[in-house]
């Protein structure tokens, strides 16, 4: 498929990397993709079954240019499939969608049962723009389409309320996409135009600066489906090179310095400049050749016998300096680690020469070739010589964008280019890396994260049901990751399966270890645990926590349980020998069925007496407490109830 589209700078990302962009952001954090919509009539519970996939096709070929010009546009607008007159950009080519095959949604009349799940296709139609003020790009959503449930009170409800809800939901999502461009060395880029090119959102820019030449011309997106593709028009590197070269080797070298030989002596001093280069580029290839030109003057002197003294003459010449021929070399350019940057790979030979001005007298410049010009030519030869071959710079970097995942932020980095010339531009075509940081622990008088509430800032909530919190196929055997919040770092501590699972029943076993510092100490861990919840009467949880290994405790008490930022919440405040407020928060996975795949505790400490706190080395024995029906003969050191911190 052919377009046409002008630009200084094109990066194209694939419809199949924001796939797995939106797969990893799923796996993180499944809380951004489900949601509940409380009214005075209904409840209504949704949760995406799987990560959202995007869909960068069109309907037919657009012919873009990207630079707005109105009247070029009403004349393409006027030819429906015409080539483009002047420089334009259709309305229709930044628009792309975003959907979710299958989305769980659950119905509540009032205070009465929750209705059966739903399994509806929801699509959501965006765009992505940039704001000319503020020069960043946005993505929006233009229109949610839900599908049909067969039955009209359920399609008008879903209508007036979940649709809203999900454009606020997945607009919320979007405006967390944050895209970072790099200026150029040398220059400055427009303003990204973006539109959206056989199943890649493109964005072009173009030098500020003009420069020589004209801006490329896209008429084929780079084959090979990779994550993402960057051009560059020659002009636009050949300005970047000319810039940076000029800047490095652009020197002043100057110096002075006398002798003497042969009853003749000399003192001399010089200045020599390093001009503008003359930069030439032809494929991944710059040609570099940059002028010396400089003046220095002497004065060249002997003693003379003039019977029966001696006298002193002295004779002052001037010298231009230039080399012959002046300095060239050739330049290469490299992509590591996502950076565009030039080096020097040759440098052709060159000759120092001086000039005398005027006539000097025969005997003072025999005498300067020794003292003055051979002396200015041994230092100013290896310096130049050392000029040109520092000349390293990086012209441009790979964007990257970031997306908040809630108490973490997603990073996607371009990496692993492959660099080659595309017709007469240079190509950089790679992967994206995904990784998370840690977002900073936000201040005590700051708003927690959603995915940290507490429980009472959620208000009243009913008891939990596990079949409404995890409806989506649990089963015995599931396996699960977990670890632990400790002042808002989340570390990785264990893994295990389900070994119970009801309605009103939850079990798991498995092993951790775990290493982390709290309070200025480090604790560490590893061996079993076995947890099991029930619920038989009333607002709370039964809660059975059977730990051993290096931490051997057993623990039996209860946790209020709610549905809250699209997960299962057991929250509560336990006694291990000092109070600390757990809460555990269950979320599933993008795993075959929407299995949970990790548990997640953000655990503080909260009891005011300092003497009650962890100290190193501070051995607790809770009374055990184990249920009727299990034991801890089977738990290694379980008969030691203890916890240790070292």
């Amino acid at each position: 498929m052919s377009y046409t589209i002008d630009y200084d700078i094109a990066v194209g990302v694939s419809q199949a990397a924001l796939d797995r962009t939106s797969a990893e952001l799923y796996r993180a954090n499944p809380s951004l993709f489900s949601g509940v919509e409380k009214t005075e009539e209904y409840t209504i519970y949704w949760e995406a079954v799987g990560p959202p996939v995007f869909d960068l096709s069109q309907p037919r070929p657009k012919t873009v240019a990207a630079l707005a010009d109105p009247s070029a546009r009403a004349e393409l607008e006027a030819e429906p499939d015409g080539e483009i007159i002047g420089r334009s950009l259709t309305t229709a080519s930044n628009n792309f969608a975003i959907s979710s095959p299958n989305m769980a949604v659950r119905l509540q009349l009032g205070d009465g049962p929750i209705g059966e799940t739903l399994n509806l296709p929801v699509t959501a139609e965006c765009t992505v723009e940039t704001v000319p003020e503020t020069r960043k790009i946005v993505f929006n959503v233009e229109t949610i389409t839900v599908g049909l449930t067969g039955d009209p009170f359920t399609d008008e409800i879903f209508q007036k309320y979940l649709v809203p809800a999900l454009k606020d939901q997945i607009n919320s999502v979007l405006q967390g996409v944050k895209v970072e461009i790099p200026d150029i060395t040398g220059g400055s880029l427009s303003p990204p135009i973006v539109v959206i090119l056989d199943k890649y959102i493109v964005g072009a820019m173009f030098l500020e600066s003009g420069g020589g030449g004209s801006p490329s011309t896209l008429i084929n997106i780079p084959s090979g489906g990779t994550d993402f593709f960057a051009l560059m028009s020659q002009r636009c590197v050949e300005a970047s090179a000319d810039y940076g070269i000029e800047g490095a080797s652009k020197k002043v070298l100057s110096g002075d310095g006398k002798k003497s030989s042969k009853g003749f002596f000399a003192t001399y001093s010089y200045k020599a400049n390093l001009g503008d280069p003359d930069v030439d580029m032809r494929g991944r290839s710059i040609n570099a050749t940059i002028p010396v030109s400089g003046k220095a003057s002497a004065k060249v002197g002997k003693k003379i016998n003039l019977g029966f003294t001696k006298q002193t003459i002295s004779i002052g010449i001037s010298y231009s300096i230039y080399a012959k021929p002046n300095p060239s070399g050739r330049f290469s350019l490299n992509v590591t680690g996502g950076v565009l940057s030039v080096r020097i790979e040759t440098l052709e030979p060159f000759t120092i020469l001086l000039k005398p001005s005027g006539n000097p007298v025969n005997w003072a410049l025999s005498a300067a070739v020794g003292l003055v010009v051979q002396p200015i030519v041994a230092v100013l030869t290896p310096a130049v010589t050392t000029t040109i071959r520092n000349i390293a710079f990086d012209v441009w970097t790979l964007p990257e964008y970031t997306v908040d995942a809630g108490d973490m932020t997603m990073v996607c980095e371009m990496v692993d280019a492959r660099f080659y010339e595309y017709s007469t531009d240079l190509c950089m075509q790679g992967t994206i890396a995904i990784s998370f940081e840690e977002q900073g622990e936000a201040a005590e008088d700051e708003e927690r994260p959603s995915t940290q509430r507490m429980l009472a800032e959620a208000g009243p909530v009913a008891p939990c049901a596990l079949d409404k919190c995890l409806y989506q196929s649990i089963a015995v055997g599931q396996k699960l990751t977990g670890g632990l919040y400790f002042a808002g770092v989340y570390q990785e501590m264990g893994q295990g399966a389900i070994t119970e699972y009801t309605t009103n029943s939850l079990a798991a076993e498995g092993v951790f270890d775990f290493d982390v510092v709290l309070m200025n100490q480090r604790i560490q861990g590893t061996g079993t645990f076995s947890a099991r919840v029930w619920y038989d009467e009333g607002a709370l949880w039964n809660v059975h926590l059977l730990v051993g290994g290096s931490w051997n405790f057993d623990y039996t008490g209860k946790l209020g349980c709610a549905y809250l930022d699209g997960a299962c919440v057991f929250q509560g405040t336990i006694d291990l020998g000092y109070p600390v407020e757990i809460r555990a928060k269950i979320m599933p996975s993008s795993g075959a069925g929407r299995l949970p795949s990790y548990v997640r505790v953000y655990s503080e400490v909260i009891s005011p007496d300092p003497e009650l706190l962890p100290t190193a080395y501070a051995k607790y024995t809770p009374q055990a407490a184990v249920a009727p029906d299990e034991t801890t003969e089977d738990v290694p050191g379980a008969g030691a109830i203890r916890k240790e911190f070292s």
